[in-house]
């Protein structure tokens, strides 16, 4: 897959893509391996069903990733050093990084 375009990593994004957030509210925390499971297997199976169709666009959002995942390796290593170079220059004590609470960091 080709990793120019976009800094996302992704030339196709105006041309197709479909977008999915699984999303699932539960109160009881013993579900929560079981949840996560489900939701795990069914983002494989959407995963393999798309590249069974040629349909894949390994690119993810990184707003609806789940911990597991690694957004970032979906923009490609070129635009991840990108960012990296524009995150020095803008942040350069990491203040985004250090009051930013939970999801994925640029490191």
């Amino acid at each position: 897959m080709s990793h120019s375009g976009l800094i996302l990593g992704t030339t196709s994004i105006f041309n197709y893509i479909l977008v999915v957030n699984l999303m699932a509210y539960w109160a009881d925390e013993s579900f929560d391996d079981r949840i996560t499971m489900i939701l795990e297997d069914t983002i494989a199976w959407g995963i393999q069903t798309a590249k069974s169709r040629n349909l894949l666009e390994p690119w993810l959002y990184l707003n609806y990733a789940l911990p597991t995942q690694s957004p970032y390796d979906s923009y490609g290593a070129e635009n991840v050093h990108k960012l990296k170079v524009i995150k020095k220059k803008y942040d350069p004590s990491n203040k985004f990084g250090q009051f930013w609470s939970g999801g994925f960091k640029l490191r």
